[in-house]
């Protein structure tokens, strides 16, 4: 049946009006706070629900937390910060154990008795398992472990994260290059671990690059999807601590450990008590430092990254949406209509999840807004016109 055209013109001029709100909004929203503080609460909801569902992927076997947990801050003799000659004889003991690698996801900043350091310094002089951590301060000045002797000689990385607006970390940097003449790059922790372990070699990289290509010497390769600004990745969260091997810190000093548990694995020393402060938020839920920082090497590791949906699909969907509703609010009553755009907006977050499990994400503020809120909008606009143009013509 063919739309009668006072219909036909009713339906055109809503949809204008209803797109053209869209396109406002499109141009406005990078400037709308609330918009993306509702988009990461969202993503954290999807990604809640696929932890419930989805078991932590098989490469998690191959990582192993040492964490100073509840256990060692009751039973060893110190308090925090142990003595150096504590982690040197951790090191040693995974060190024959034949750990695949043996990260500290801390910073060895305080001064220290000259013993001491010099204990820690033989145990990982000449040897190639250790890499250290290094973090960026308020001021964006580099903290490197004050063991100066060791610099230069075992690698460190940056463990530093970045946080969001909302407080929760779901970024991870894979670069830092410093100021100096000529410039001095950083890798991430976490980079720095797989090019100990996997040879994976550093690539130049460019502001415009939206991902970095990494390789090793195998012909493997990592396509990192990163933020142009400032080179970081999406964290892939898919594990809490319970997931990861985990040994007591004290058990490891005291040498009594299954060495099978640690045996070519990567190793993640670091804390996993509440009691120590070292908590975040993540779309997951809190969790310790070192749990974060083994979701964020585990991403790497795995290759699981999650890509961001170009923004002209995005707004392409979020278009189609919009006149979709615009539709079913001229064909039906209201209340069938509202039914039917509830129904849309839950199969758009159904599909958001099916695209996050194949690691995609896309705007979760924009359609649910404007399909919702724009053709409802169009069409009083439209209506208060048409009513002003009889008004006249009367």
């Amino acid at each position: 049946m063919a739309i009668p055209q006072k219909k036909y013109i009713k339906y055109t001029q809503i949809s204008v009006i209803a797109v053209m709100l869209t396109v406002v909004f499109f141009l406005s929203e990078g400037s709308l706070p609330p918009a993306k503080f509702i988009h990461l609460k969202i993503y954290d909801v999807l990604n809640k629900i696929e932890y419930a569902i989805r078991k932590a992927p098989a490469q998690a076997k191959d990582i192993t937390i040492v964490g100073i947990d509840n256990d060692t801050v009751s039973k060893m003799p110190y308090r925090w910060p142990y003595p150096r000659s504590i982690f040197a004889n951790v090191i040693k003991n995974l060190t024959k154990a034949q750990a695949k690698i043996i990260a500290f996801d801390f910073v060895f900043l305080r001064r220290s008795e000259e013993a001491e350091d010099k204990k820690l310094e033989e145990a990982m002089a000449g040897n190639d398992k250790v890499i250290l951590a290094c973090t960026i301060d308020e001021n964006g000045s580099l903290n490197i472990h004050s063991t100066s002797r060791l610099s230069g000689i075992v690698p460190s990385g940056v463990v530093t994260k970045l946080q969001d607006m909302d407080g929760a970390i779901r970024r991870n940097l894979t670069y830092l290059i410093s100021d100096e003449i000529p410039p001095r790059g950083f890798l991430s922790w976490e980079l720095a671990i797989l090019k100990a372990t996997e040879g994976l070699i550093p690539a130049p990289v460019k502001g415009s690059d939206r991902y970095i290509v990494l390789s090793n010497a195998r012909s493997e390769k990592w396509l990192i999807p990163v933020d142009s600004y400032n080179k970081s990745f999406m964290i892939n969260f898919r594990a809490h601590t319970g997931d990861f091997t985990r040994l007591s810190l004290y058990d490891v000093y005291k040498g009594d450990f299954n060495p099978a548990l640690v045996k070519d694995k990567m190793v993640l020393i670091g804390f996993i008590t509440p009691l120590l402060g070292d908590i975040h938020n993540t779309p997951i839920g809190w969790m310790p430092g070192t749990t974060l920082n083994a979701n964020s090497l585990l991403t790497l590791y795995a290759r699981s990254f999650i890509h961001g949906i170009p923004a002209r699909i995005n707004q392409s969907v979020t278009l189609l949406g919009v006149l979709l509703s615009v539709i079913l609010i001229l064909s039906f009553s209201p209340k069938i209509a509202a039914a039917l755009i509830i129904t849309e907006m839950i199969v758009f977050f159904v599909v958001s999840y099916i695209l996050l499990i194949y690691g995609y994400t896309w705007d979760y503020f924009a359609f649910p807004f404007c399909t919702a809120l724009f053709p409802y909008l169009g069409k009083k606009i439209y209506v208060s016109i048409w009513q002003r143009k009889k008004f006249y013509w009367t």
